[in-house]
This record gives structure tokens, sequence and C-alpha cells, in this order.
């Protein structure tokens, strides 16, 4: 569902796990954007050593790499930022990616869509807008805007002209200690609007999640009572389990980073988002090398050093793909 990476998606990409040969891209087109979110995950610790606020693509190298990627086998980019709405050439580079034959997703705050061409937005294979909060009270101190004109009124207006029945159309919810008793009229409001699918996601931080344990009971509670609005046109789910994940690590080496590149606003290229724009993740500079020369040496992550992470499920499943002769294998 949206940018939701289900764990089975990749046994159609097996020869690209074995290959440890990109699939898709994690693009970061901006780190500018029009919010100032106190939780915002790019503001944590662990993500500062390659990050500046102001870092945006030049459209040129961001086409040329564009190119590049999808003339090595790139097949899908997911668009992201800061705000990737903000971006001063948007509509630009949508064009050139779409010309270019890229299956696209996007993940954006919703701020900016009457000033961008829908129609191509509507020529992606899944849009998620984030909205954390249900009014004013939540939604301008946790997003840090002062919601004029509101977002519930545009996504009202822009939702039908975004939806197509080939794409996926969903928004998320990010539940902190100020707005989670709104997870059920989110997702009353969700289905109401006209979306096809409803996130609701936990909080993290490097130290932890920000909720008391009576809280996640609560939270648990509350998503289940919004999951009973899913039925065939419409689905609530959760990555609420992101408040309970451990930091041990059952599986040697992260298969993920091997088929999903992440790119940086500020031109680098990194393992993933979890350890984006930090030292840890670092693997090179495409405003100095192309991508290929990048991938083809680039170091692997050690998942030993990693923080804890909500893709150790995923790298399970793989490294089991990855083994020539798992326990029982023969025993169907």
């Amino acid at each position: 569902m949206g940018s939701e990476y289900s764990i089975y998606k990749i046994i159609h990409h097996i020869d690209a796990l074995k290959s440890r040969h990109p699939v898709s891209c994690h693009w970061f087109i901006t780190h500018k954007c029009n919010h100032n979110c106190p939780r915002c995950a790019n503001d944590k610790k662990l993500r500062q050593d390659y990050f500046n606020r102001n870092d945006e693509w030049d459209f040129d190298r961001a086409c040329s790499v564009a190119k590049e990627m999808r003339d090595y086998g790139m097949k899908a980019i997911g668009i992201s930022g800061g705000e990737p709405l903000v971006y001063s050439r948007f509509d630009d580079l949508i064009a050139v990616m779409l010309e270019l034959g890229y299956d696209l997703g996007i993940i954006s705050n919703g701020r900016n869509l009457k000033e961008v061409n829908l129609d191509q937005l509507k020529q992606f294979k899944w849009l998620r807008f984030s909205i954390a909060g249900m009014t004013d009270k939540t939604y301008i101190p946790l997003h840090g805007h002062n919601n004029k004109p509101d977002i519930w009124s545009i996504i009202s207006d822009c939702l039908p002209k975004l939806k197509s029945d080939k794409n996926i159309v969903g928004t998320s919810f990010l539940i902190q200690p100020e707005n989670y008793f709104e997870i059920p009229d989110f997702a009353i409001w969700a289905k109401d609007v006209g979306f096809d699918t409803c996130r609701f996601t936990a909080c993290w931080t490097p130290d932890g999640d920000p909720y008391p344990e009576d809280m996640k009971s609560e939270i648990r509670e509350l998503i289940k009572t919004a999951q009973r609005l899913s039925d065939d046109s419409f689905e609530v789910y959760s990555f609420a389990e992101r408040m309970d994940i451990k930091p041990e690590k059952k599986y040697t080496h992260c298969y993920y980073a091997d088929v999903n590149a992440f790119l940086s606003a500020n031109g680098k290229l990194f393992h993933c988002c979890m350890i984006q724009n930090s030292a840890l993740g670092y693997i090179g500079d495409l405003y100095k090398n192309t991508f290929s020369e990048i991938w083809e040496k680039r170091n692997f992550v050690d998942v030993s050093k990693c923080p804890v992470c909500w893709f150790d499920k995923k790298n399970e499943f793989m490294e089991y793909l990855m083994d020539d002769n798992p326990r029982h294998v023969n025993f169907i």
C-alpha cells in the first residue's frame, strides 16, 4: 500500500536480490520544507552529518542522474523531502522521470497540491499525504504551520483529480502523544474524503519511542477501532509495532539496502532512510561520480552498527530467500 514495502514483493526481484542490483530509489529531491514539524525525522542527530535544510538538487544534474539510473536498470522512484512539492522545478523534473519510464510514488504533506500539475501526479503508482491532526489544535503545533488554507479543504478539492484505477492514493497519520486520541476520527475522515488507504505510524527516535506504556495500550485499541472501517475499497493499516522494535538483529546483511538506493537532497547516496545523511550510511557523491561507479564500488553497511530498524522482518525474510538450503526446504 503506497510505500509499504511488503516482504513478499521481493520474490518478484530475486535476480536483483542475488546480484545486489537496485530496483527502486528513494529520492529526497529537496530538504526545504513549508512545515516545521517538531518531530521531523530529518532533524534527528543521527542524520546530521551531511544534512542542511537548504539542500536541493540542481535540476540539470537531477535529470542526468535520473537517466543514469534508468540506464542502469532502476525501475521505480519514491519522491520525498523535505517537502517535494516545494522543489522549484517539480513539474519539470516529474515530466523527465515519466518520459524515462519510471514507476513513481511520492510522500508529501499536501500543502502545495494546488501549485503543481495534478495530471502528472495522477500518473504516479502511489501517493501518500502525511497529516498529523484532525483540528487546528493538534495540526498547527505538530506541523509548525498556521494551516491557512486548511489542509482538509486542500485535500478534499484535489483528491478527486488525483485518483485513478491505476494508482493508490493514501494518507498517513504520525501517532504522537498530542494527537493519538484522534486515530478513529482520522480514519473516518480519510474514508469519507475518498482515500484508498489510511496508515497509522508510530514515532521513532534513536532514543526510543515517546509513549508511556499505558498510552501504547490505548493506541493499539484505537487502531483496532479504526481498522473496522476497512472494506474492499478502503484499507486501514498500521506500523504501530514500531513502538516495540528491538535493537538486536537476526540477520547478517542488509539486503534491503541492496535493492533500494537512497539519494539525499545534497547529491549524496546512502544505504537507507534510517541512516541517511549520516557517516554510517554514506556511500558516495553523485555530483562527483556516476551512479554505477558509486554503486558497484560501495561498502556494505555493518548491520551491527545500525540503529533500531523497522526493516528487520523484511531483511530476515530476504536472508531466508538467499539461503540455498534452508531447513526443511523440501517438506512443503
